[in-house]
């Protein structure tokens, strides 16, 4: 992984914490639940699922910080 980055797919089901970096170049935080992390078109991808039910996808080259929380 990523520097900054202590997510791991074995993670999956816990809740995490994500800064990253949106198309614009915003800067964005994410709380959620750990969905799935795929490879997609060869790079990561985690998918967090939010307090809304929203799945937000980000892949890792967005993903400034990321960690699991309590």
């Amino acid at each position: 992984m990523s520097p900054g980055v202590s997510i791991k797919p074995t993670d999956v089901g816990k809740r995490v914490t994500l800064q990253y970096f949106t198309d614009d170049g915003d800067r964005r935080e994410a709380v959620g639940f750990l969905e799935h992390v795929a490879v997609v078109e060869g790079e990561v991808v985690f998918h967090i699922r939010r307090r809304d039910d929203s799945l937000l996808e980000v892949p890792l080259r967005r993903v400034r910080m990321g960690r699991v929380v309590q």
